[in-house]
């Protein structure tokens, strides 16, 4: 069974995370590197969309895009049950447009997924389309260069 099929375990998976301090990160970054005010904040390959809530509690609107449908499903229904200012888009990050830009773009834990400069190109010209003038696209995570510099993990699972 794969963790990521498994919205629930992913999140508890990923527990250990500190979401508010990690959004106040975010927020120092806007506030020192945007050119514009960020209402609206998209975040790519965004799975379980856990930094969603505390976003949208702190005012800002959210869209996320995904691609595996069962993190949709989960995303969708915290959206439901916390009433948020919130859509999830059913996408994939090299190639994708919204209906309206975007203020703050992010992408996190290394989600870039690309498998040729191709591929990264796309994804950058579907997200300058989709970027404000002056807007941020934050990147986290980590390139890996060579095979042996991959970090493998691995999680055990038990069904109740």
């Amino acid at each position: 069974m794969k963790v990521y099929d498994n919205p629930k375990y992913y999140e508890i998976a990923f527990s250990f995370r500190n979401i508010s301090d990690e959004v106040d990160f975010i927020e120092q970054l806007i506030k020192t590197h945007s050119k514009i005010p960020v209402k609206t904040v998209f975040e790519l390959a965004s799975g379980n969309s856990p930094h969603m809530q505390e976003l949208c509690k702190r005012g800002y609107q959210y869209i996320g895009l995904e691609l595996n449908d069962k993190m949709i499903s989960y995303a969708r229904d915290k959206i439901t049950q916390y009433n948020l200012d919130a859509e999830i888009v059913r996408g994939d990050l090299r190639d994708f447009s919204l209906s309206s830009p975007v203020d703050c773009a992010l992408l996190f834990l290394g989600s870039l997924c690309v498998k040729n400069d191709n591929e990264l190109e796309k994804h950058l010209d579907a997200l300058a389309k989709t970027l404000c003038i002056g807007g941020l696209y934050i990147l986290d995570g980590a390139v890996k260069f060579y095979p042996e510099d991959v970090r493998k993990q691995s999680w055990d699972m038990t069904m109740a």
